[in-house]
């Protein structure tokens, strides 16, 4: 959540807490654009988001922030131009700004490259969060992958399944598309444990796993409502994995 307080007769913008940078940075944009030049005043933001775990949380700060100083001054922007702002400010974004569409986008461009025909079908997700502090992941460090050619027409052969399997609302390839992804992002961002946390959710009948691909977070995807299959798994995960991960449920 982000609060904006416009202050005409105060030059300076102050951010709350002072590490949002990227969010003071998206505020000052959307001023720009909004052609408002002599306004400062407060930001505050209120997350409890995990920093660097690929959740999204830089991304979630900087829209929240644009969508707070707009709607200050009686403007609603849409998504196009929040990305394109957010991007600006992080230099990559996440999609957050299209709400409830499936969108494959560019994250560096902030552009929608496709949108999707509906929705991702409902799953429910058993979050794996490593919570020691080497777990978290400074995305714009991070290099860029340089896939190759056959990691290219992988990528698109996944793509052109994925159009499908949504609008038919399928979960379960939904599911086996993401487990291919995260294979192929093992070669570039490592995430220990993955084999075995997916053959242990396979077990108790995930239907497969998806990744952060800029961050340390892996999701076993179930069937929506199987939370029988879902809790046994985080129990068999809590004693394999130990007191170095956090375990969510989110249905």
């Amino acid at each position: 959540m982000a609060v904006y307080h416009g202050l005409p007769q105060q030059q300076t913008l102050q951010i709350s807490p002072p590490n949002k940078t990227k969010a003071l940075q998206a505020a000052l944009h959307t001023l720009a654009l909004l052609g408002i030049s002599n306004s400062g005043g407060g930001l505050s933001i209120d997350s409890n988001i995990p920093v660097g775990r690929g959740l999204g949380s830089s991304s979630a700060d900087v829209v929240a922030a644009i969508r707070a100083v707009a709607n200050a001054y009686g403007k609603t922007l849409p998504p196009q131009t929040i990305a394109r702002l957010a991007v600006r400010a992080e230099a990559a974004s996440d999609p957050l700004m299209y709400d409830d569409a499936c969108v494959l986008f560019a994250q560096r461009e902030g552009v929608a490259v496709e949108r999707f025909s509906a929705p991702l079908p409902p799953m429910d997700i058993l979050s794996i969060q490593y919570i020691s502090e080497s777990a978290g992941i400074d995305t714009i460090a991070l290099p860029l992958p340089e896939y190759s050619t056959q990691e290219a027409v992988e990528f698109a052969s996944l793509l052109h399944r994925l159009r499908q399997c949504v609008l038919e609302r399928d979960p379960e390839r939904v599911a086996a598309i993401a487990s291919a992804s995260a294979h192929i992002n093992q070669l570039f961002l490592y995430k220990p444990h993955l084999e075995e946390i997916e053959r242990i959710g396979c077990a108790y009948g995930a239907l497969g796993v998806q990744v952060a691909h800029s961050g340390s977070v892996i999701g076993l995807l179930f069937s929506k409502g199987d939370r029988e299959g879902a809790l046994s798994a985080r129990y068999e995960l809590g004693a394999y994995l130990g007191s170095d991960v956090e375990l969510h449920l989110f249905d």
